[in-house]
């Protein structure tokens, strides 16, 4: 399946219905709509912190740009892919769609 790209202007946030536990640099995300637990490495909540605190998809992605060695298709490609996962295990919402 390719992964659907959302306007990068777009901003997302957690979910009201999950919650994060954040404990040595790693976190573990609990959907209370699907029952599920998530794990998230140092990258993943670095990731995971970026988009949910800027004020758009484009800027987290400008801001992971200047802190890892990565070439910017291949983080689009990979950002795009870990939003549509995200969005569909229920634990972001895109605001202003």
């Amino acid at each position: 399946m390719r992964p659907v790209s959302l306007p990068y202007s777009q901003r997302v946030s957690m979910a009201s219905d999950v919650f994060i536990q954040k404990l040595d640099g790693e976190a573990v995300i609990l959907s209370l709509v699907t029952d599920k637990y998530y794990g998230l490495d140092a990258m993943g909540l670095s990731i995971w912190n970026l988009l949910t605190s800027c004020d758009s998809i484009g800027e987290a992605f400008d801001r992971l740009l200047e802190t890892y060695e990565v070439e910017p298709e291949d983080l689009r490609r990979e950002l795009d892919g870990l939003v549509e996962k995200l969005l569909e295990q229920q634990l972001i919402v895109v605001e202003g769609s």
